[in-house]
């Protein structure tokens, strides 16, 4: 009479998960030591553990404010509202100031919002020409806002769409930061304020 087949030994069934089980906890472990171990010393002037550049070394912090660009800067003329005529490559041959160019339109709150920051900036920064021209508006209601918001830098509007057609913006406000070379060398979409402005300008430095 043939003994039935007996059941495999419980131990002998879990030895392979065991040993499954701690490859895996040795590989994570290993892992983290190697991760917590320290990197290796830094040489030069930034060794000793110190993270402060030597005074020998000139450090410029990159503007986290806006974009760089390096685009042509299209030549425009707008109707000021002090009854003047800007032209930037006139500008460009008599005054030869960086311009910092801003969008705005009687409509935009956030236009509202930042255009006194802007002319706080504007008066701090007289080696800047700033101008605010108003886009995609009514000549009347621009003219309106203009003289309610009461800023000092020069304020004019853009009717024939030439200003809008060659500085796209993705939305109002918009800011374009133009090199005396006659470059646009940055740019900021949306409302902005006072610091922000500041730091802005920074790319002129850059």
């Amino acid at each position: 009479m043939m003994e039935p087949k007996r059941e495999p030994d419980l131990r002998r069934r879990l030895l392979p998960w065991a040993i499954g089980f701690a490859v895996v906890v040795m590989s994570i472990t290993i892992l983290a030591i190697l991760a917590a171990e320290p990197g290796p010393e830094p040489e030069g002037p930034l060794a000793a553990g110190t993270t402060d550049p030597p005074s020998s070394v000139a450090v410029r912090p990159v503007p986290t404010i806006g974009f760089a660009t390096d685009d042509p800067a299209p030549d425009f003329d707008v109707d000021a509202f002090d009854g003047s005529v800007f032209r930037l490559s006139d500008h460009q041959a008599d005054d030869g100031r960086p311009i910092l160019l801003n969008l705005w339109a009687s409509w935009c709150f956030p236009c509202r919002e930042e255009m006194p920051a802007l002319d706080v900036v504007a008066a701090n920064h007289p080696e800047v020409l700033f101008i605010g021209v108003a886009v995609e508006d009514d000549p009347a209601e621009a003219e309106k806002f203009a003289a309610e918001i009461g800023v000092s830098y020069l304020l004019a509007i853009d009717e024939s769409g030439e200003v809008s057609g060659k500085y796209p913006a993705l939305g109002l406000p918009a800011t374009f930061l133009i090199s005396p070379e006659g470059r646009v060398i940055a740019k900021l979409f949306g409302g902005a304020s006072e610091a922000s402005f500041e730091e802005f300008l920074g790319f002129l430095d850059t």
